[in-house]
């Protein structure tokens, strides 16, 4: 029944955890109807972040999405966390740059969602 009780404890567990606003995430979703397209896809954009991104940005590795099945396709998706807005962002927009998803695979960004 306290509002700024419920924020300051959420606050202090987001600290905690590393989430928003103490951290950026963000998420790369990869769908397709086909399970195994999206997996690999999902893949292969972890095998070009990883290389390109700086040792205190964590990229997680690939798994289904906490939906993972959304009106037929299916879902997978790749996280990207670090302190620096800029860094994590400017690092998944430069790879999603040169990165060329297979025919009847869509990529989405989520940032701090």
């Amino acid at each position: 029944d306290d509002p700024a009780d419920f924020y300051r404890h959420e606050l202090a567990l987001r600290r905690q955890m590393g989430l928003p606003p103490f951290q950026v995430i963000a998420t790369v979703i990869l769908r397709s109807a086909d399970p195994a397209l999206a997996c690999a896809e999902a893949k292969r954009l972890y095998d070009m972040l990883m290389p390109v991104l700086p040792e205190e940005v964590m990229v997680l590795d690939p798994q289904q999405d906490r939906s993972p099945i959304v009106r037929g396709k299916f879902r997978y998706c790749v996280s990207v966390h670090g302190l620096d807005r800029g860094t994590v962002v400017g690092g998944v927009k430069g790879v999603l740059k040169i990165f060329r998803p297979k025919k009847d695979t869509v990529v989405t960004v989520n940032v701090d969602a």
